[in-house]
């Protein structure tokens, strides 16, 4: 005790604990980058979003989002909220948006699309609601399905695209017309692929 009292070790060590803390509390915003395009994880024909992939989305207007990590400040999920009274997503709106690489989006073809969500609730703000979209180049096509009170995974359907129409991103938009508080919740997992009409390429 007496040697951590010394004032050669104590001033040093506390030192050091200060910038520590200091890194620990600005870890996510250390972390925090511009959007940028996602690979994904190869899962058979399908495309995986998750961790990282899920670490730098494009934001959106009446919009806000945070990067869920855990205490190591690995990317656990993506919380993505929407400000009170905006009510359901509407086709001029982008969404905060998964962007997704070219060589992912040629590999994905040109749907149908089956798109899975993994989510999990969020306490008191959890939405009502959850859009999901496709941006293929022009208006973005919405779908909003109920979101359960626990995890779960919800499952999207699209419809194919024109020719030659790739999806780019894929937008989420948390639906609720309550003027109170922003509602949202937080995604684990986003999982696309075409469904049986179509086969992403090898």
């Amino acid at each position: 005790m007496r040697f951590l009292l010394s004032w050669w070790v104590f001033f040093p060590l506390a030192a050091l604990l200060v910038a520590a803390s200091i890194v620990v509390s600005l870890g996510p915003m250390l972390l925090a980058r511009d959007a940028r395009p996602a690979v994904g994880a190869r899962d058979g024909a399908a495309f995986v979003f998750a961790g990282d992939d899920l670490a730098h989305p494009a934001p959106a207007p009446h919009q806000v989002f945070h990067v869920a990590r855990t205490a190591t400040l690995r990317t656990e999920g993506l919380r993505v909220a929407v400000l009170p009274g905006r009510g359901e997503a509407q086709p001029d709106e982008t969404g905060v948006q998964v962007l997704l690489a070219p060589e992912t989006s040629l590999a994905l073809g040109e749907g149908p699309f089956r798109v899975e969500v993994q989510t999990v609730p969020v306490p008191i703000t959890m939405a009502p609601r959850l859009a999901i979209g496709l941006d293929r180049g022009g208006q973005m096509e919405w779908r909003t399905l109920p979101l359960p009170a626990v995890a779960s995974t919800i499952v999207y359907e699209f419809p194919r695209g024109e020719d030659g129409a790739f999806v780019s991103a894929i937008g989420v938009r948390p639906a609720a017309s309550l003027l109170d508080y922003n509602y949202g919740v937080e995604l684990r997992a986003i999982r696309i692929m075409q469904t049986p009409a179509g086969a992403a390429a090898p």
